[in-house]
């Protein structure tokens, strides 16, 4: 079970994306890591445009670590994070502990549904401990719950579908279903923002 998360967004330059998506998808092959790769079909910043995100998966922080004095000691490496690098506008790496991880989730998943909640000041725990109960009502498809290291009042709630139907349908019911709890959940929070990602890559 992945404990710790290092996600890599890029966003592409224009006429780039599919030179960048193989290549991310390259890196991830090359080196049998864990994971997954995805491109944006809807963004968290509509202004922002599409992205590429390489999620990888680790069983422990002392495992991203070890990545990091192999990729800071390894020339090749980081050549080839340079050379996909020029195929960006920028790009962006987040650190995030996993709360708890993702549980019955389909066999070859197509989509994935990232939620990014921001809560109010000295309230992430307590959003966190609501939204694992939410979580616990759940009796397929249990969403990943993660908190983000850069950030005192995040939290990314992750789940992967077969189809934009079963996606949708799986928003709708939530909606439904929660009622009061989630008027709790949106009176915790300063924001809470979506995107929906095709996913290219994925190594369990």
């Amino acid at each position: 079970m992945a404990t710790a998360i290092f996600n890599i967004v890029r966003r592409p330059l224009e006429g780039q994306s599919k030179k960048l998506l193989e290549s991310a998808i390259g890196i991830m092959t090359g080196h049998g890591m864990n994971g997954n790769v995805t491109s944006s079909l809807t963004s968290f910043d509509p202004t922002a445009g599409i992205h590429v995100t390489s999620t990888l998966n680790f069983q422990s922080l002392s495992g991203l670590e070890e990545l990091q004095d192999s990729f800071y000691s390894n020339e090749e490496m980081q050549d080839a994070w340079d050379e996909t690098a020029l195929l960006c506008k920028s790009v962006s790496t987040t650190v995030l502990e996993v709360v708890v991880p993702p549980e019955n989730v389909p066999d070859n998943p197509k989509y994935m549904l990232r939620t990014i909640a921001t809560a109010k000041r000295g309230k992430r725990e307590e959003l966190i401990d609501l939204a694992l109960s939410m979580r616990d009502r759940s009796n397929s498809n249990k969403a990943g719950i993660l908190k983000p290291m850069n950030s005192f009042q995040r939290i990314r709630l992750t789940r992967v579908y077969g189809s934009l139907e079963d996606l949708s349908a799986a928003i709708n019911v939530s909606n439904a279903e929660y009622g009061s709890t989630l008027e709790k959940f949106i009176a915790l929070t300063d924001s809470v923002t979506r995107s929906v990602s095709r996913i290219h890559y994925l190594n369990r």
